[in-house]
């Protein structure tokens, strides 16, 4: 199998795991970043639907789950 030399930023805590999976390395970037939002968004038209609201509700606690687990980006970034 060819490899090649790629570079990906991403939170500690994805890189990490994604690290551990696949044989990768993890390093600092060379320079500072900022912080970083996470959002979720959705259409109108889903507001309302209890199945959605109760994904939505599994991702934020998904989410939430993996911030505090690891590098969690600064509020209000």
């Amino acid at each position: 199998m060819a490899t090649l030399p790629v570079l990906c930023t991403m939170p500690t805590h994805v890189a990490l795991r994604f690290a551990a999976a696949l044989d990768l390395t993890v390093c600092e970037p060379p320079i500072p970043l900022p912080p970083y939002d996470i959002n979720l968004i959705w259409h109108a038209a889903a507001g309302a639907d209890p199945a959605h609201q109760w994904f939505r509700g599994v991702v934020i606690d998904a989410v939430d789950r993996a911030v505090s687990a690891g590098d969690p980006p600064a509020a209000g970034g």
